[in-house]
């Protein structure tokens, strides 16, 4: 379940995102990483769509209409799942490493945002601020 998030508080010593706080001093790296959506197995599904929908049609052509009804029936089997991984929007992660230990902080289907919010926080770690920095937030970014 994901949470919207309105805003990243960063004070001297805290990185606040959410309800989490991370100690400055404790961050060791903050990466931004696509989340994983399968896009090989995607393209294998595609290919055997192509090349099932050519098998049908030799078949059809050569006057075999019920031994081209098969590759005909998995092709159908295939193209809803096809159809949903290729609709599916591409996610990515903010990961704060702190203390050794890996947190997916937050996610987003803007990669540019994140890398915007990333930067800030580095920023911060080489030049605490003396004063809170509140970063605004798009809407689409969530916490994990």
């Amino acid at each position: 379940m994901r949470q919207q998030v309105g805003e990243i508080r960063i004070t001297e010593r805290d990185l606040r995102v959410g309800r989490q706080v991370y100690p400055l001093f404790t961050i060791a790296r903050v990466q931004v990483v696509p989340l994983f959506v399968p896009r090989g197995s995607q393209r294998r599904r595609v290919f055997w769509l192509v090349v099932l929908a050519l098998v049908t049609a030799v078949l059809a052509w050569w006057g075999l209409l019920l031994v081209a009804c098969v590759p005909a029936l998995w092709a159908l089997l295939l193209l809803p799942r096809t159809v949903r991984h290729a609709m599916t929007p591409r996610r990515y992660g903010m990961f704060v490493e702190a203390a050794g230990i890996r947190y997916a902080t937050l996610s987003a289907g803007d990669p540019y945002e994140l890398r915007r919010l990333a930067e800030l926080v580095r920023r911060a770690l080489r030049e605490p601020p003396e004063t809170d920095q509140v970063l605004p937030v798009s809407a689409d970014v969530a916490l994990v």
